[in-house]
């Protein structure tokens, strides 16, 4: 299901969508197609615990790059279509009830709540 998300500090710079699937997690991905980083402040109500962060980032080409695009640390195999090498997440703890998430330049964060 497709949730509603409130107003980003900087929209014109940070897109962002959400998603609860039906095992109650909550995705949100925001992106950061600006030329600087940005923390969001993110309010997920019913989250309980930490958030999970995976970083989906774009190679060489800025976001135009079609290789060297890494999802979590890992790299899609030409061959396979499968993720390779070893996965790398963060995790981000509440403060308050709000989630504070760094995105880079270029890249989108991919948070996980549990609730």
């Amino acid at each position: 299901r497709i949730l509603r998300i409130g107003q980003l500090p900087v929209p014109g710079d940070l897109l962002a969508w959400a998603v609860e699937t039906p095992q109650k997690q909550t995705h949100v991905v925001v992106t950061n197609v600006g030329p600087v980083a940005s923390t969001v402040a993110i309010k997920a109500s019913g989250a309980t615990g930490p958030a999970n962060v995976q970083t989906l980032q774009a190679g060489a080409g800025g976001l135009a790059a079609a290789t060297g695009v890494t999802l979590g640390g890992q790299s899609l195999s030409p061959d396979t279509g499968t993720l390779t090498g070893r996965s790398a997440s963060r995790t981000v703890r509440s403060t308050a009830g709000t989630y504070d998430v760094a995105v880079a330049p270029a890249t989108a964060a991919i948070v996980t709540f549990n609730g």
